[in-house]
């Protein structure tokens, strides 16, 4: 029988913001958006697995020779030298200036059982073009389960 361990929702952005965002993605850096601690018992039996979610809302600035692109990657851990565990590229057409929503689902099976007690994953997101800016929301949601 499966057993819940843990639930939690990382909420930075709740609501997009209409119309040109007041701050943008710096180009080639990951910005941490999204982060999560979950309960789990140093002692956990069975298979521990995780269940994420998340949306990020963006906001193309300009028309742009170079299609804009971003990029999500998920870490079991608190920095991006920890295990990434699922990437997500979007890219658009260079005439899309506008709102963007970008939503993914993830899972991480045969997750070890934290020494701490304490697992955590971490949503960052990078513009990988100039003139990508944050207009939310910005969510993440992870569930951790055993049998």
């Amino acid at each position: 029988m499966t057993i819940l361990l843990d639930a939690r929702t990382s909420n930075h952005m709740p609501v997009a913001i209409p119309g040109p965002p007041i701050e943008r993605f710096t180009m080639d850096t990951p910005v941490l958006v999204g982060q999560v601690g979950l309960s789990v018992p140093t002692a956990t039996l069975g298979t521990i697995r995780a269940q994420l979610q998340g949306q990020v809302g963006l906001y193309i600035l300009s028309e742009d020779i170079f299609a804009p692109i971003i990029q999500i990657d998920v870490v079991r851990g608190m920095s991006l030298s920890d295990p990434i565990i699922h990437t997500t590229y979007v890219q658009y057409q260079p005439t899309q200036v506008q709102n963007q929503s970008v939503s993914f689902v993830a899972a991480d099976y045969n997750v070890p059982p934290p020494p701490s007690g304490l697992l955590v994953y971490t949503l960052y997101v990078t513009a990988l073009v100039l003139d990508i800016g944050r207009s939310g929301p910005e969510c993440f949601n992870v569930s951790v389960y055993t049998d």
